[in-house]
């Protein structure tokens, strides 16, 4: 007799869990109580990505002329641009429906929330299950306070309003989406002030981190860094802002605020009632993604930080094989990070910073791009690679990237990471040339001191 699971939210998380669920033979219930793809696809990473897409164009026509051709000026067409980005993410939620159908998954649209005994009940009918998943998402988090509502103040999804002109934003949050955000709008002529209530990109390495924020504030962002965003209130002049900066409390004029952080969505779910623990806002699970209720597993941006999509898919396959008997454990420590700005970040596994505090001998190697034949010939010379190795085994401890297509060449290092490559193994990489690859490999022969492309560190310095 097949096990029969009821998934609640229809995100990458909760669709990944879903089809996995189906391939292994399960009666699977998926529950949305909006659209399908959750705020990845509809308000998020899709969104972004056009955004993006749009964004690099522009700035690579801006930089015709340093390549050898005639100068061009583009200008945003914001109808057109929001009509490609709704085109784009209608298509993909009928493309989502269509999967889940062809898996044999049944959709049920309603609100969900769990009973005592740990079911799930959608507008007031139970539906019986073997496991429960939950991958309902998380809310953007208000700054507070936040003053009265305000039209102009709201999460990402208010930037995707095109139409609406400003000249001057706010954005506010440590998340990527808040650094791309900012870069976006910048190239298309608005003041941008990027606010960060930590650091800029925490879970960044940190010579990555100021590189980027240099690349940013060249650009006309101005980066403020342990920020916490008070009172907004409507003035003659737009929209007064009331910052503390470090400890200083200021004011600054804007005409729209952009909030960027997230927060676990835990409350429409009654998560108490069904006996669920959560902690510090997130809900608590094991290794295993399984809460303190047994049979009801939590995934994505449920459990807390990072909120990636592609940690919440990852989540989602290994919750329906957990749900199905597998007692597989999930190694969430070679989840990439990527920031797509012009030019792009990516990170994963350890910081040089985390790994000096764990291990006791640490080796760097680091190689700029201006050693790099295609980053020279495409002018994109101000990026690095950088790789952080034990040094007792030559155990690959994290890999940190910046510039042109390091969202795709950061999975190497992911793959890396999971097979656990020493030094010699991934200076031993056979690279096409020229490609921004090369400086990867280089990088661990530059901590073996014998980097082929970039000059080595004097061993007596």
């Amino acid at each position: 007799m097949s096990k029969k699971i009821v998934i609640v939210g229809g995100g990458p998380g909760g669709v990944a869990a879903a089809v996995r669920a189906r391939q292994l033979g399960a009666e699977t219930i998926l529950v949305e109580m909006k659209h399908l793809g959750g705020v990845c696809m509809n308000l998020g990473c899709i969104p972004m990505r056009i955004l993006g897409s749009a964004s690099e164009a522009a700035a690579a026509a801006l930089g015709a002329e340093r390549l050898g051709l005639l100068p061009l000026t583009p200008e945003l067409d914001p109808e057109a641009l929001k009509k490609r980005l709704d085109r784009t993410v209608n298509y993909l939620r009928l493309g989502t429906r269509s999967l889940l159908k062809t898996n044999g998954v049944t959709v049920i649209e309603g609100n969900a929330a769990l009973t005592p005994s740990g079911q799930v009940q959608v507008e007031g009918k139970t539906l019986a299950s073997d496991a429960v998943i939950l991958a309902v998402g998380a809310d953007w988090a208000p700054p507070e306070p936040s003053g009265a509502p305000l039209d102009e103040v709201g999460p990402p999804d208010l930037a995707l309003d095109l139409t609406r002109p400003h000249r001057r934003m706010l954005i506010a949050g440590e998340a990527d989406w808040a650094v791309e955000l900012a870069a976006f709008f910048s190239r298309f002529g608005r003041r941008v002030i990027l606010a960060a209530p930590g650091d800029f990109l925490p879970r960044f390495d940190r010579q990555i981190g100021s590189r980027l924020r240099a690349i940013l504030k060249k650009d006309g962002i101005e980066v403020l860094r342990q920020t916490r965003v008070g009172a907004v209130k409507r003035s003659a002049n737009g929209l007064d802002v009331t910052l503390t900066v470090k400890g200083k409390t200021e004011t600054r004029a804007v005409d729209r605020v952009i909030l960027a952080d997230r927060t676990p969505r835990t409350g429409p779910l009654d998560l108490p009632r069904a006996g669920i623990e959560t902690a510090g806002g997130a809900v608590v699970v094991n290794s295993r993604l399984e809460t303190t209720r047994p049979g009801v597993f939590a995934i994505g941006d449920l459990v807390g930080p990072p909120y990636y999509s592609h940690k919440a898919s990852a989540h989602g396959i290994t919750a329906a094989e957990n749900a199905m008997g597998a007692g597989r454990e999930f190694d969430g420590r070679n989840i990439p990070s990527v920031v797509y700005t012009r030019p792009e970040a990516a990170s994963v596994g350890l910081t040089e910073k985390q790994a000096r505090a764990e291990y006791d001998r640490v080796v760097v190697g680091e190689v700029p791009y201006g050693f790099n034949a295609r980053a020279m010939a495409e002018l994109e010379d101000g990026g690095v690679a950088r790789a952080v190795f034990g040094t007792r085994y030559q155990k690959l401890l994290g890999v940190h990237l910046l510039g042109p297509q390091s969202a795709e060449l950061i999975t190497q290092a992911v793959m890396a990471l999971k097979l656990e490559a020493t030094a010699d193994e991934l200076a031993a990489l056979i690279a096409p040339h020229p490609s921004y690859a090369e400086s990867l490999a280089d990088a661990a022969r530059m901590a073996l001191g014998r980097a082929m492309y970039a000059p080595n560190p004097d061993p007596a310095a």
